[in-house]
């Protein structure tokens, strides 16, 4: 992503979400962090979620995902578990998938209710329209 700053738009659906037209910016942070912006806006209920994001890579090689989002009044801190997937480091059981290419992202969230299993709730695909 990082090589690929831009604002990007599509549409999204999902169990929890319903459709939606997401916006999603990427910018380059400190460093090697990649700084993310994520909107879901729908007919229905307006802006229905919003979140900004650091990803940056961690001492060990891998990345971490911190994300401040309108549904928690903390940040949501997520290792990456494999390429393009973030697990919660602690707190409840969520995940965040993410594939890129030069110019497009999938971003889909994945949570469940306590005592069930996760899945994917809410997933956008959008495209750069402005770099």
């Amino acid at each position: 992503m990082i090589d690929n700053p831009g604002v990007y738009w599509g549409l999204g659906d999902g169990e929890e979400s319903g459709q939606f037209v997401g916006r999603v910016s990427v910018a380059r942070g400190l460093g090697r962090s990649v700084e993310l912006g994520y909107e879901a806006w729908s007919d229905r209920e307006g802006l229905q979620h919003a979140e900004r994001s650091r990803l940056a890579p961690t001492f060990d090689g891998g990345a971490q995902l911190i994300a401040s989002i309108t549904e928690s009044p903390v940040p949501l801190i997520f290792r990456e578990a494999s390429r393009g997937e973030f697990v919660t480091a602690d707190g409840p059981e969520m995940k965040i998938l993410i594939t890129t290419n030069a110019d497009t992202i999938s971003y889909a969230w994945w949570w469940a209710p306590p005592g069930e299993v996760v899945r994917e709730q809410s997933k956008v695909f959008v495209r750069r329209v402005m770099s």
